[in-house]
């Protein structure tokens, strides 16, 4: 139905939403007690305590990583080249 006649498709699919939409903006910060807000923070500071992710800890070294063969093939190259100069 929506490649032969994508309007009544369309049409169709639009009669799932509703006509209005209200949305009201709130700020739970604001409402809530000196107490709560404290409790709060002590349970993000605690939750930070859990997860520790410090640049150190979480980091791995770099690899050690052998030359290959390419990369030695390409420096011999360079060595047995004669020397380019530039008029």
């Amino acid at each position: 139905m929506a490649k032969e006649d994508p309007a009544a498709f369309l049409k169709i699919g639009l009669h799932f939403f509703p006509r209005e939409i209200s949305i009201e903006h709130t700020n739970a910060m604001t409402e809530m007690s000196d107490e709560d807000l404290q409790q709060l923070l002590a349970r993000a500071q605690a939750m930070l305590k859990i997860v520790d992710v410090t640049p150190e800890k979480a980091a791995l070294p770099a690899p050690k990583v052998k030359p290959t063969r390419k990369a030695n093939n390409i420096k011999a190259m360079r060595r047995m080249s004669p020397p380019r100069h530039i008029s």
